[in-house]
């Protein structure tokens, strides 16, 4: 005895079933998207969306080195808002790159400290739940606070971060180091 195979929809109506469900999918995932999308924008998820319209190339002056590559700044053109960077493609120092102690911070707050500086704040490295917001700094004469530091050998190079100096970052260290600047330089 055979059993007759029941078809739940008839052969149209499957189709245009199948075709109704794929719409319902391409509709949803468009929405997730969406929501996904405005949710970065806002800063919700990874991109730090109004932060960074807040600080990126505005003007601000440096009110405390934190240590070699963490600064607190606050605006110029208003007192109440305030933020803290860290130095793109740069690092503080370790005790295996030579002899520096407290004189080679107290040299970089002295250069710093009081300065107008502008940010440059790169996106692909800024991340929701870091207060710190990695930018290249520009002090007011237009030079590169970054490449500075690294010239003179108060900070090192950040291998863990790819980004468009990294040649220059590099180049720059290597002379220092040959130069025996900074953190490079012969314990007396």
């Amino acid at each position: 005895m055979t059993k007759a195979v029941h078809d739940p929809l008839p052969p149209g109506r499957l189709a245009q079933h199948r075709r109704y469900r794929r719409v319902i999918w391409t509709i949803f995932g468009t929405l997730v998207l969406v929501v996904l999308g405005v949710a970065d924008h806002c800063g919700w998820l990874l991109y730090p969306g109004e932060t960074m319209r807040r600080v990126n190339d505005r003007w601000f002056r440096v009110v405390e080195v934190i240590d070699h590559t963490r600064w607190r700044l606050v605006a110029e053109d208003d007192d109440t808002l305030e933020t803290q960077i860290s130095l793109l493609g740069v690092r503080q120092p370790t005790v295996s790159h030579g002899a520096w102690g407290e004189h080679v911070l107290d040299e970089l707050c002295q250069r710093v400290l009081r300065r107008v500086v502008i940010l440059e704040i790169n996106p692909d490295f800024a991340h929701k739940g870091s207060d710190l917001l990695p930018a290249l700094v520009r002090f007011d004469d237009g030079v590169l606070a970054n490449e500075i530091l690294l010239r003179q050998g108060l900070v090192v190079q950040d291998p863990d971060r790819v980004h468009d100096r990294v040649e220059r970052f590099s180049l720059l260290q290597l002379q220092a180091s040959r130069d025996g600047l900074g953190i490079w330089a012969r314990p007396p």
